[in-house]
Protein backbone atom coordinates (compact mmCIF):
# COMPACT_ATOMS: atom_id res chain seq x y z
CA UNK A 1 0.00 0.00 0.00
CA UNK A 2 1.23 3.48 -0.90
CA UNK A 3 0.18 6.64 0.94
CA UNK A 4 0.70 10.18 -0.29
CA UNK A 5 0.53 12.54 2.67
CA UNK A 6 2.65 15.23 1.09
CA UNK A 7 1.69 18.70 2.39
CA UNK A 8 -1.29 17.37 4.36
CA UNK A 9 0.19 15.40 7.28
CA UNK A 10 -0.35 18.10 9.90
CA UNK A 11 -4.00 18.50 8.91
CA UNK A 12 -4.82 14.81 9.34
CA UNK A 13 -6.95 13.81 12.33
CA UNK A 14 -5.66 10.27 12.30
CA UNK A 15 -1.90 10.27 11.72
CA UNK A 16 -1.37 6.60 12.45
CA UNK A 17 0.32 4.79 9.59
CA UNK A 18 -1.54 1.62 8.55
CA UNK A 19 0.26 -1.69 8.96
CA UNK A 20 -0.12 -2.43 5.26
CA UNK A 21 1.61 0.80 4.18
CA UNK A 22 5.00 0.05 2.60
CA UNK A 23 5.53 3.33 0.75
CA UNK A 24 4.90 6.69 2.39
CA UNK A 25 5.28 10.26 1.10
CA UNK A 26 5.65 12.85 3.86
CA UNK A 27 7.45 15.44 1.80
CA UNK A 28 6.83 19.17 2.22
CA UNK A 29 5.18 19.01 5.64
CA UNK A 30 7.53 21.27 7.62
CA UNK A 31 8.52 18.26 9.71
CA UNK A 32 11.39 18.77 12.13
CA UNK A 33 14.02 16.39 13.47
CA UNK A 34 11.95 15.97 16.63
CA UNK A 35 8.79 15.25 14.65
CA UNK A 36 10.18 12.29 12.73
CA UNK A 37 11.39 10.63 15.96
CA UNK A 38 7.81 10.51 17.23
CA UNK A 39 6.37 8.81 14.16
CA UNK A 40 5.96 5.04 14.10
CA UNK A 41 6.75 4.10 10.52
CA UNK A 42 5.88 0.46 11.17
CA UNK A 43 6.34 -1.53 7.94
CA UNK A 44 7.23 1.33 5.62
CA UNK A 45 10.05 0.41 3.24
CA UNK A 46 10.13 3.50 1.02
CA UNK A 47 9.92 6.82 2.84
CA UNK A 48 10.01 10.33 1.40
CA UNK A 49 10.91 13.10 3.86
CA UNK A 50 12.14 15.59 1.29
CA UNK A 51 11.43 19.33 1.57
CA UNK A 52 11.03 19.45 5.32
CA UNK A 53 12.90 21.20 8.15
CA UNK A 54 15.02 18.25 9.28
CA UNK A 55 18.56 19.05 10.42
CA UNK A 56 19.52 16.17 12.74
CA UNK A 57 19.21 12.50 11.71
CA UNK A 58 21.76 11.01 14.11
CA UNK A 59 19.03 9.33 16.20
CA UNK A 60 16.64 8.56 13.39
CA UNK A 61 15.98 4.82 13.26
CA UNK A 62 15.43 3.74 9.66
CA UNK A 63 14.23 0.30 10.79
CA UNK A 64 12.85 -1.64 7.85
CA UNK A 65 13.48 1.08 5.30
CA UNK A 66 15.20 0.22 2.04
CA UNK A 67 14.83 3.62 0.32
CA UNK A 68 14.93 6.99 2.09
CA UNK A 69 14.49 10.46 0.58
CA UNK A 70 15.89 13.31 2.69
CA UNK A 71 16.64 15.79 -0.06
CA UNK A 72 16.16 19.51 0.46
CA UNK A 73 16.32 19.66 4.22
CA UNK A 74 18.85 21.35 6.53
CA UNK A 75 21.09 18.37 7.26
CA UNK A 76 24.77 19.15 7.77
CA UNK A 77 26.13 16.17 9.72
CA UNK A 78 25.67 12.54 8.63
CA UNK A 79 28.68 11.02 10.41
CA UNK A 80 26.52 9.36 13.11
CA UNK A 81 23.63 8.37 10.91
CA UNK A 82 23.13 4.60 10.86
CA UNK A 83 21.86 3.60 7.42
CA UNK A 84 21.22 0.03 8.60
CA UNK A 85 19.80 -1.89 5.63
CA UNK A 86 19.09 1.04 3.34
CA UNK A 87 19.92 0.41 -0.30
CA UNK A 88 19.21 3.91 -1.64
CA UNK A 89 19.68 7.22 0.17
CA UNK A 90 18.85 10.66 -1.21
CA UNK A 91 20.54 13.59 0.55
CA UNK A 92 20.72 16.16 -2.22
CA UNK A 93 20.10 19.81 -1.48
CA UNK A 94 21.33 19.87 2.11
CA UNK A 95 24.30 21.52 3.85
CA UNK A 96 26.63 18.54 4.10
CA UNK A 97 30.33 19.37 3.88
CA UNK A 98 32.09 16.35 5.40
CA UNK A 99 31.49 12.72 4.34
CA UNK A 100 34.83 11.27 5.41
CA UNK A 101 33.33 9.44 8.42
CA UNK A 102 30.03 8.46 6.87
CA UNK A 103 29.56 4.68 6.85
CA UNK A 104 27.60 3.72 3.74
CA UNK A 105 27.39 0.07 4.83
CA UNK A 106 25.32 -1.76 2.21
CA UNK A 107 24.04 1.24 0.31
CA UNK A 108 24.06 0.73 -3.45
CA UNK A 109 23.05 4.26 -4.47
CA UNK A 110 23.88 7.54 -2.74
CA UNK A 111 22.75 10.99 -3.86
CA UNK A 112 24.70 13.95 -2.46
CA UNK A 113 24.15 16.52 -5.18
CA UNK A 114 23.89 20.21 -4.27
CA UNK A 115 25.76 20.16 -0.97
CA UNK A 116 29.00 21.78 0.26
CA UNK A 117 31.39 18.84 -0.10
CA UNK A 118 34.95 19.72 -1.03
CA UNK A 119 37.03 16.70 -0.01
CA UNK A 120 36.23 13.09 -0.99
CA UNK A 121 39.73 11.62 -0.70
CA UNK A 122 38.91 9.79 2.57
CA UNK A 123 35.40 8.73 1.67
CA UNK A 124 35.03 4.95 1.65
CA UNK A 125 32.46 4.04 -1.01
CA UNK A 126 32.50 0.36 -0.01
CA UNK A 127 29.79 -1.46 -1.98
CA UNK A 128 28.25 1.58 -3.60
CA UNK A 129 27.53 1.12 -7.29
CA UNK A 130 26.26 4.64 -8.00
CA UNK A 131 27.42 7.91 -6.43
CA UNK A 132 26.09 11.35 -7.31
CA UNK A 133 28.12 14.39 -6.22
CA UNK A 134 27.22 17.06 -8.74
CA UNK A 135 27.17 20.74 -7.78
CA UNK A 136 29.52 20.60 -4.82
CA UNK A 137 32.93 22.22 -4.23
CA UNK A 138 35.20 19.31 -5.19
CA UNK A 139 38.48 20.28 -6.82
CA UNK A 140 40.77 17.26 -6.32
CA UNK A 141 39.87 13.64 -7.18
CA UNK A 142 43.41 12.29 -7.59
CA UNK A 143 43.27 10.20 -4.41
CA UNK A 144 39.61 9.29 -4.55
CA UNK A 145 39.23 5.51 -4.60
CA UNK A 146 36.17 4.59 -6.68
CA UNK A 147 36.53 0.92 -5.72
CA UNK A 148 33.55 -0.91 -7.26
CA UNK A 149 31.56 2.10 -8.40
CA UNK A 150 30.00 1.71 -11.82
CA UNK A 151 28.55 5.22 -12.14
CA UNK A 152 29.95 8.49 -10.79
CA UNK A 153 28.55 11.98 -11.23
CA UNK A 154 30.96 14.87 -10.56
CA UNK A 155 29.34 17.51 -12.74
CA UNK A 156 29.35 21.18 -11.72
CA UNK A 157 32.40 21.06 -9.45
CA UNK A 158 35.87 22.66 -9.56
CA UNK A 159 37.94 19.80 -10.95
CA UNK A 160 40.83 20.79 -13.20
CA UNK A 161 43.17 17.78 -13.24
CA UNK A 162 42.06 14.22 -14.07
CA UNK A 163 45.39 12.93 -15.41
CA UNK A 164 46.00 10.73 -12.35
CA UNK A 165 42.42 9.81 -11.59
CA UNK A 166 42.03 6.02 -11.61
CA UNK A 167 38.56 5.18 -12.95
CA UNK A 168 39.07 1.46 -12.29
CA UNK A 169 35.83 -0.34 -13.18
CA UNK A 170 33.70 2.72 -13.72
CA UNK A 171 31.49 2.43 -16.77
CA UNK A 172 29.86 5.87 -16.60
CA UNK A 173 31.57 9.11 -15.56
CA UNK A 174 30.02 12.57 -15.64
CA UNK A 175 32.43 15.53 -15.50
CA UNK A 176 30.33 18.21 -17.14
CA UNK A 177 30.91 21.86 -16.17
CA UNK A 178 34.27 21.61 -14.43
CA UNK A 179 37.62 23.31 -15.15
CA UNK A 180 39.33 20.54 -17.10
CA UNK A 181 41.65 21.67 -19.88
CA UNK A 182 43.92 18.67 -20.52
CA UNK A 183 42.75 15.09 -21.14
CA UNK A 184 45.81 13.86 -23.05
CA UNK A 185 46.97 11.68 -20.12
CA UNK A 186 43.53 10.64 -18.85
CA UNK A 187 43.15 6.86 -19.01
CA UNK A 188 39.49 6.00 -19.65
CA UNK A 189 40.21 2.30 -19.06
CA UNK A 190 36.84 0.50 -19.27
CA UNK A 191 34.60 3.54 -19.40
CA UNK A 192 31.74 3.24 -21.84
CA UNK A 193 30.21 6.66 -21.28
CA UNK A 194 32.00 9.93 -20.54
CA UNK A 195 30.57 13.43 -20.24
CA UNK A 196 33.10 16.24 -20.64
CA UNK A 197 30.72 18.94 -21.82
CA UNK A 198 31.44 22.58 -20.95
CA UNK A 199 35.02 22.34 -19.79
CA UNK A 200 38.13 24.12 -21.09
CA UNK A 201 39.46 21.44 -23.41
CA UNK A 202 41.14 22.70 -26.57
CA UNK A 203 43.18 19.70 -27.76
CA UNK A 204 41.96 16.11 -28.10
CA UNK A 205 44.58 14.89 -30.56
CA UNK A 206 46.34 12.76 -27.91
CA UNK A 207 43.21 11.51 -26.16
CA UNK A 208 42.84 7.72 -26.38
CA UNK A 209 39.11 6.91 -26.47
CA UNK A 210 39.71 3.16 -26.09
CA UNK A 211 36.35 1.43 -25.63
CA UNK A 212 34.18 4.48 -25.20
CA UNK A 213 30.94 4.17 -27.12
CA UNK A 214 29.49 7.45 -25.91
CA UNK A 215 31.31 10.70 -25.26
CA UNK A 216 29.02 13.66 -25.03
CA UNK A 217 30.28 16.52 -27.24
CA UNK A 218 32.08 19.23 -25.38
CA UNK A 219 32.53 22.90 -26.12
CA UNK A 220 36.07 23.74 -27.15
CA UNK A 221 37.61 26.88 -25.73
CA UNK A 222 39.53 27.41 -28.96
CA UNK A 223 36.88 27.97 -31.64
CA UNK A 224 39.38 27.06 -34.35
CA UNK A 225 39.24 23.48 -33.10
CA UNK A 226 35.54 23.13 -33.75
CA UNK A 227 36.00 20.92 -36.81
CA UNK A 228 38.24 18.56 -34.89
CA UNK A 229 35.66 18.30 -32.11
CA UNK A 230 32.92 17.44 -34.61
CA UNK A 231 35.08 14.80 -36.25
CA UNK A 232 35.89 13.25 -32.88
CA UNK A 233 32.19 13.13 -31.96
CA UNK A 234 31.39 11.64 -35.35
CA UNK A 235 33.87 8.78 -34.88
CA UNK A 236 32.40 7.96 -31.48
CA UNK A 237 28.83 8.07 -32.79
CA UNK A 238 29.68 5.62 -35.53
CA UNK A 239 30.60 3.01 -32.94
CA UNK A 240 27.54 3.56 -30.78
CA UNK A 241 23.93 2.54 -31.14
CA UNK A 242 22.87 6.12 -30.58
CA UNK A 243 24.06 7.40 -33.94
CA UNK A 244 21.14 9.01 -35.72
CA UNK A 245 20.19 11.16 -38.67
CA UNK A 246 19.79 14.17 -36.40
CA UNK A 247 23.41 13.87 -35.20
CA UNK A 248 24.61 13.56 -38.78
CA UNK A 249 22.61 16.60 -39.88
CA UNK A 250 23.88 18.66 -36.95
CA UNK A 251 27.43 18.02 -38.16
CA UNK A 252 26.74 18.38 -41.84
CA UNK A 253 24.00 21.03 -42.20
Amino acid sequence: MKLNWSEIYRTLENKEIPEECVELDLSDNNLTSEDILKINFKNVMVLDLSFNQIFDISEFNVRNLSVLYLSNNQISDISKFDVKNLSKLYLSGNQISDISNFNVKNLSELYLNDNKISDISKFDVKNLSELYLSNNQISDITNFDVQNLSELDLCYNRISDISKFDVKNLSVLYLRMNRISDISEFDVQNLSELDLCYNRISDISKFDVKYLNSCLPFELKDKNKRNREMYFTFLLCLSSKGYSKSIHQSMYP
